[in-house]
């Protein structure tokens, strides 16, 4: 069924149409007294001319809609491929809110409690080494002064790590503001 959409759009159109030929030609639903089967016959063929309109533009509409999809969908899997190739995370910080959310590669780079990732940027903060926080802090505030892309490095804190990391681990972020 999801393959052959507009053949129910026809299919619609063709039953509409019969509607309107079988109300025209026994001269049912005369919203005005009795006309002659000639102005029915005109009137019969303008509603079949504007139903037919109609769902051609609809069909149209709706099989641009799906190509849509489909380019944001193979978008969509072409950008996951690259960042799976190149084994970076996606973060996303809402500075009105201080909503914080990022995805699983993120999650395992930084050291985040499986399925619990954080949720705010003060507990996303707590990954970060306390002595990079500054840094961290400027990088944010000339880039959103600027109005430019944000790039930052830092140093992962290694309590919040759980200690899994034996070694100091440096991480680079880059971002960019949406307003």
């Amino acid at each position: 069924a999801a393959h052959c959409r507009p053949v129910f759009a026809a299919a619609a159109a063709l039953i509409l149409g019969f509607a309107v030929v079988w109300t025209t030609t026994f001269g049912m639903a005369a919203l005005d007294g009795p006309k002659s089967l000639h102005d029915r016959t005109y009137a019969a063929r303008a509603t079949l001319l504007a139903i037919s309109t109609c769902m051609l533009v609809l069909a149209a509409l709706f099989a641009e809609r799906r190509r849509n999809e489909a380019a944001i969908n193979d978008s969509s899997n072409r950008l996951q491929l690259a960042l799976d190739a190149a084994k970076l995370g996606v973060w996303s910080v809402d500075l009105k809110t201080e909503r914080f959310e990022c995805d699983a590669r993120d999650s395992l780079i930084h050291g985040h409690t499986p399925g619990t990732p954080p949720r705010t940027i003060g507990e996303a903060r707590s990954f970060v080494h306390a002595d990079d926080l500054a840094n961290l802090d400027e990088a944010f505030i000339a880039s959103h002064r600027a109005g430019d892309n944000m790039r930052a490095e830092y140093r992962l804190a290694p309590i919040a790590c759980g200690g899994g990391y034996p070694e100091e681990r440096w991480v680079a972020i880059e971002g960019a503001y949406v307003r």
